[in-house]
């Protein structure tokens, strides 16, 4: 099909344009011919009917498939369908495109159209599951149509589980190419921060999960003389889970909670606050660090106040469940300054006089000698990473 080139046309930039009848500035305006009306015709229809439908008259009190079928065509040669399948079906070309299959109600039997059922064009259908059951997706061919590999070798008809996605490519005559993408390829993470909804890829076939409780906070301490000093301990790390999960054990979604640091402990005295539990549903949970109190005022000896211990262990991970560090000791003495007062690391990351610098890191203790009352160190809130797989 070629612009309009019948009489009376108008040139802009080279390029062949209608243009309107002005009779008063002596213009006739383009004419009407059959050869472009039969051109646009030709390539309209010729769209439709390559693609194996059957063009169709817009008749005087309407039809109106007649009105859609260009844009059926361009679906059909694009793929560009969206089906969604919740039981057994026979799929026509129309379908061609994304398929969502649930087989939550049961099992599912789907029969591909004829590979040839678009005039001999290709046709691509690309199956993916959307439940987590154990239900079976199983195909059927048309007729004498056969399954193959990208091999070409003939194959049993194919199945779609809820692990990967299932691309069949017809080949406009009689095949059924089998293309089963691969699984094990990393589709992304989820980072969660703060408490929320986990809701898996729907690509996603089994993940990884580390999931990190609060740590705990450090104790805040008093006024002391210029003869005098005060210690607070380090307090202890949050508990840490690892583990892998399928699909089907993750299911459509998981409650997140994350656990908050633990509070530093308030200038006077105040002891810091324990950190909080972070879980994954029912399936992974890692307690949060221990908190510490303080300790003094001492005076002309030396000070010495072991970190907290460990929370307990965290569980769930089917690759390591371990508890939190210990915070460590905090030692004060007389002549030691506030500047430069020995403290505790508070677990992993934590560095007195800042509270805990990795996720989950416990509060650093802290140390004053002949000062005003400072507050402890607060902890670092847990965390969930999740990596996914198809």
């Amino acid at each position: 099909m070629d612009r309009v080139s019948s009489s009376g046309y108008v040139t802009v930039g080279g390029v062949r344009y209608w243009q309107n009848k002005n009779l008063a500035a002596g213009i006739v305006g383009t004419t009407f011919d059959e050869v472009w009306f039969n051109g646009v015709d030709e390539s309209i229809v010729g769209l439709i009917a390559g693609l194996g439908i059957t063009p169709q008259n817009y008749s005087a009190d309407g039809a109106p498939a007649a009105d859609t079928q260009l844009l059926q065509a361009v679906l059909r040669a694009a793929a560009g369908n969206v089906t969604s399948v919740t039981a057994n079906i026979t799929l026509t070309a129309d379908n061609a495109g994304l398929v969502l299959v649930s087989a939550a109600a049961g099992n599912v039997a789907i029969t591909m159209p004829a590979a040839a059922a678009a005039n001999g064009r290709p046709l691509r259908f690309k199956f993916v599951r959307s439940d987590t059951t154990s239900a079976t997706v199983t195909f059927a061919a048309a007729g004498s149509d056969t399954f193959q590999s990208p091999a070409l070798s003939a194959i049993a008809a194919p199945s779609l589980t809820n692990a990967a996605p299932l691309t069949l490519f017809g080949d406009g005559v009689s095949r059924w190419l089998v293309d089963a993408e691969p699984t094990g390829r990393r589709l992304g993470d989820q980072i969660f921060d703060t408490s929320g909804t986990y809701t898996p890829n729907p690509l996603m076939s089994w993940g990884l999960f580390l999931l990190i409780g609060g740590g705990g906070g450090s104790g805040g301490l008093p006024t002391c003389t210029s003869s005098e000093y005060a210690i607070s301990g380090g307090a202890s790390a949050g508990s840490v889970t690892f583990g892998s999960f399928t699909r089907s054990q993750i299911g459509a979604s998981q409650s997140v909670v994350i656990g908050a640091g633990g509070a530093a402990g308030a200038a006077g005295g105040g002891s810091g606050g324990n950190g909080g539990a972070s879980s994954l549903g029912s399936l992974m949970n890692a307690p949060g660090g221990i908190a510490t109190p303080w300790a003094g005022p001492g005076t002309n000896t030396l000070l010495v106040l072991p970190g907290a211990f460990p929370p307990a262990a965290a569980t769930g991970g089917n690759r390591f469940n371990a508890a939190g560090a210990a915070g460590s000791l905090s030692i004060a003495g007389t002549g030691i300054s506030p500047s430069a007062g020995i403290s505790a690391t508070g677990g992993p990351g934590g560095v007195s006089p800042l509270g805990g610098l990795g996720p989950g890191a416990g509060g650093g203790g802290a140390a004053i000698v002949g000062s005003s009352g400072v507050p402890g160190n607060a902890g670092a809130s847990g965390i969930l990473l999740v990596t996914e797989f198809a």
